[in-house]
């Protein structure tokens, strides 16, 4: 780095003091420079434009032109008159290089502050040049970490490890910039009204959910971004490593990611943010949420936290945004002309079933305008199995109130018994009922009354009541939970898995309170397995699942299937028997919404 001259005047000490302990405090070693500030008189060019003119310096035009090559921003802070340098460099073809340049007579140190604040960039990644001592003091005294140099500097630059920068011959680095320039120009028109010029900018967002496809930029945006970072979870620094611990947690049937792209009138900003979603019993709990300050100010981030249902979300260090803000961002819109599997629905979507449901419904989250989820939920050490057939007969056939009194000592709800599947006008209505294959039925020895019961922690299909009691309260969570058990092997019997022709006839009856014209889609259990011996029990009661929900729907034109085994195309596909990568949820979702919208 080039030294500030040693020797100032009386009137350059108070500056020059934080001059010299920049120098000599900072030393040799800095961060890589993203933005140089120039001053004109003196340094860009030689002399001064009030005091009898100027030679225009051709280096210095050359090495503007070359970092913006490289990807490093170049801008003006000088203390002249726009009107007259505005044509000087337009003539040269220059000026369309510089980004938000300052140029008027107010002193330099809080107008710097400020571009600085524009770009969104840190001090330390900021190069001021000046000759005057004083100008580069009062530089340091405004924006602590501000690197800055005299013009002695100039002949170096090119060389200089700090500017190395990465090739950008295109040019797209200044041209995001420009974007930012020209934004800033609308946003002073409209200052006193911030929400009149988000309106303005007509802000429009896609949701990308192909991750692998974009996960250079995902490793980009998780290991880069620091302000709007709101977990602070790294990658691996080498890249390699970084792909393959991407893939592990993007893979899971039980997380949901997505890339954020934004543009605007005034330019694309491309890919500028991540999330990585688990969803289960729990809730929904964001593992990484992280964005470009590129889109700074936009309010995407909110939108997106908004638009994802506002799940759980660990805030690690300090971040630029209040997630939390109670108004709604309605400035900015989802991209209708996005990828055709992403069209905005216009009809509401009703899921009731298990976490495949939960998975898939996560991208009708991002299309349709509201959503109905009637998942299996964990209450207090408890599956809520919404995924059973009982628990729709219970929404055709309420249970009275002494059974309803039965059920509530199991876990449940009243609201359980109730579903938005059968509700009027036009909606995507999904079923899954796949726990009709994995789960014991349980018979009330008074009232024979049927229904189901899963705790966390048991095994799918065991039977509580044969199971040995200390063995299973050992594995139990909750005293909710030891509670439902006890009273279960005290008042019910186990009567084994529910017969399919009952679950057949089920589906059956609830089609006929689906609106005419309406219908209800069901996805198909999972039959293959792979050759994985451990499944073999299971993919047979699946087969004959399927089986009773394929007689449903040659009975019943109101009953539209789904054959699940379609988007399953190897055993890398499955987490088990029932559990699948997060594309295959991803391509069901693409052919219920590009079959139905």
């Amino acid at each position: 780095m080039g030294r500030v001259r040693a020797h100032l005047s009386p009137v350059d000490a108070t500056y020059g003091r934080a001059v010299d302990r920049f120098i000599n405090v900072v030393g040799p070693v800095m961060e890589n420079i993203r933005l140089i500030i120039w001053d004109l008189d003196e340094t860009f060019w030689e002399g001064t434009l009030t005091e009898g003119g100027i030679r225009y310096n051709q280096k210095s035009h050359d090495i503007v032109i070359e970092l913006s090559k490289r990807g490093i921003i170049n801008s003006i802070c000088s203390k002249n008159d726009l009107e007259q340098i505005k044509p000087i460099l337009s003539e040269r073809g220059l000026w369309e290089y510089f980004v938000l340049p300052s140029i008027n007579w107010e002193p330099k140190g809080q107008r710097i502050a400020k571009q600085i604040e524009l770009f969104q960039l840190r001090p330390e990644t900021v190069l001021f040049i000046d000759d005057n001592p004083s100008n580069l003091g009062e530089a340091l005294t405004f924006v602590p970490g501000i690197q800055v140099a005299d013009e002695k500097i100039i002949n170096s630059l090119l060389d200089d490890p700090r500017l190395i920068g990465k090739n950008d011959s295109s040019l797209s680095r200044l041209q995001q910039y420009k974007v930012l320039e020209q934004k800033h120009i609308a946003s002073e028109i409209h200052a006193n009204n911030p929400r009149s010029f988000l309106l303005d900018s007509q802000i429009v967002v896609e949701i990308d959910h192909d991750l692998i496809g974009n996960e250079d930029r995902i490793i980009e945006l998780i290991n880069r971004t620091n302000q709007l970072n709101f977990t602070k979870k790294r990658l691996p620094e080498n890249i390699e490593e970084a792909r393959l611990e991407l893939r592990r947690q993007v893979s899971p049937f039980s997380v949901q990611g997505g890339v954020v792209k934004v543009k605007d009138r005034y330019g694309d900003y491309g890919a500028v943010g991540f999330y990585l979603m688990k969803t289960d019993g729990y809730g929904s709990n964001l593992l990484h949420y992280c964005f470009s300050c590129r889109t700074l100010n936009m309010g995407v981030e909110a939108y997106i936290y908004q638009l994802l249902g506002k799940p759980k979300l660990n805030v690690v260090g300090k971040v630029l945004t209040d997630l939390d803000q109670h108004r709604p961002v309605d400035w900015i819109n989802l991209d209708p002309t996005g990828k055709t599997e992403d069209v905005i629905t216009t009809a509401p979507v009703v899921a009731r079933g298990g976490c495949d449901l939960s998975a898939i419904t996560h991208y009708f989250t991002l299309s349709s305008p509201s959503i109905a989820s009637e998942l299996v939920t964990v209450r207090a050490g408890i599956d809520i199995r919404f995924d059973h057939s009982l628990m729709l007969h219970y929404c055709m056939h309420p249970p009275k109130d002494e059974v309803l009194d039965e059920l509530v000592k199991l876990g449940y709800q009243e609201e359980d018994f109730r579903t938005k599947l059968d509700t009027g006008g036009p909606s995507i209505r999904l079923l899954g009922l796949w726990g009709d294959a994995n789960f014991q039925v349980y018979r009330h020895k008074r009232l024979g009354f049927e229904t189901v019961l899963s705790l966390v922690g048991i095994s799918w299909g065991a039977n509580l009541i044969a199971a040995n009691p200390q063995h299973v309260l050992s594995l139990l969570s909750s005293d909710e939970a030891r509670t439902a058990y006890e009273h279960l092997r005290e008042n019910y019997d186990c009567v084994g898995m529910i017969p399919f022709a009952k679950t057949r006839d089920t589906i059956l009856e609830f089609a006929e309170l689906v609106p005419e014209e309406e219908q209800i889609i069901i996805l198909m259990a999972n039959e293959n397995t792979f050759g994985f011996e451990i499944y073999a029990d299971d993919a047979k009661r699946n087969s004959e699942l399927n089986s009773a929900i394929r007689s449903a729907s040659e009975n019943s034109k109101k009953i539209k299937i789904i054959n699940t085994m379609k988007y399953i195309y190897g055993s890398g596909d499955i987490r088990d028997l029932n559990h699948f990568d997060r594309n295959v949820y991803h391509n069901i979702y693409k052919n219920i919404n590009g079959n139905l919208i």
